[in-house]
């Protein structure tokens, strides 16, 4: 799978401008409002303490190809509903539908995502910054006018990022433990004698185990049959399975249970669409 590149991105330009329906229908099937939208053009992404309006808390989606991607950010004055901060299993589904929609609509044909996420930040500056924006990274404004108000809020879509995925909750959680084990150290007599490390030593790192791959695969279903069925079977075998086809199938990471959910077509390709995320699979002992 290729990175999501500053050229896919001005692709993402384009498209956006032809298609301003569907960036408005995403928006009202994730926040049941009707929406109009004006696609501004894509300028460069300035630092932080010029880019107006983010210095607030506020949502970012995002889209992940291979090891990079884009996000959407979403001030929390749009207006954001109240549970955009702590989404239950259907408003985190509408938001990973969002993104979803918007990467089948704008992105490449030669680009599937790959993930999609939404957190809520408390300082969108800092969000766009932790998602690690390429040197010649763009912005798209869009200008969203919401059904019966008088003004305007402006969204924003940008890229390329290096991890659009970034999750705060698990970055603070892996300095959380890095720290632990920093003060564990320092008590040691191996302790570092230059003192602890900076903060941006301390991300970098995080940052490096954030960008380690694991296998994941998803279960269709599992029986344990005679060795004799196995050896009898040959092409136009059927299988049974007592599983329903209404059932939710099962992801797998490093051979893990990790999560469930539904199957999707994604264009020509099939999805998983998560509705239940660290649940206990009862498995029986194996045999060898």
């Amino acid at each position: 799978m290729p990175n999501f590149t500053r050229q896919h991105f001005d692709q993402v330009a384009t498209q956006a401008q032809a298609q301003v329906e569907t960036i408005a229908s995403g928006l009202k099937q994730c926040f049941d409002h009707t929406y109009t939208v004006e696609v501004g053009e894509a300028v460069p992404l300035p630092p932080a303490p010029e880019r107006a309006g983010l210095d607030e808390p506020g949502l970012m989606v995002g889209i992940r190809v291979g090891d990079s991607g884009a996000i959407v950010i979403l001030p929390e004055s749009f207006p954001l509903p109240k549970w955009y901060r702590t989404p239950d299993e259907s408003q985190k589904s509408r938001l990973g539908t969002l993104g979803m929609e918007w990467s089948i609509a704008l992105f490449p044909e030669e680009l599937m995502a790959e993930e999609f996420s939404s957190y809520a930040f408390e300082d969108l500056n800092s969000g766009v910054d932790a998602t690690e924006p390429v040197a010649d990274a763009q912005w798209i404004p869009l200008k969203v006018t919401k059904e019966g108000a008088a003004a305007p809020f402006t969204l924003y879509i940008a890229g390329p990022m290096m991890t659009p995925c970034f999750n705060p909750a698990l970055a603070a959680e892996a300095e959380k433990q890095e720290a632990t084990e920093q003060a564990g150290m320092e008590s040691a007599s191996y302790a570092d004698p230059s003192g602890s490390m900076s903060e941006e030593e301390r991300r970098a790192r995080m940052m490096r185990i954030m960008n380690l791959r694991v296998d994941v695969s998803v279960r269709l279903a599992e029986k344990r049959i005679e060795l004799s069925q196995l050896v009898a079977m040959a092409p136009g075998s059927l299988i049974l399975f007592e599983k329903s086809c209404e059932e939710l199938l099962d992801m797998y990471v490093n051979d893990v249970p990790y999560c469930r959910g539904e199957v999707v077509k994604v264009g020509e390709h099939f999805g998983l669409k998560v509705n239940e995320v660290g649940y206990h699979i009862e498995r029986r002992p194996r045999i060898i």
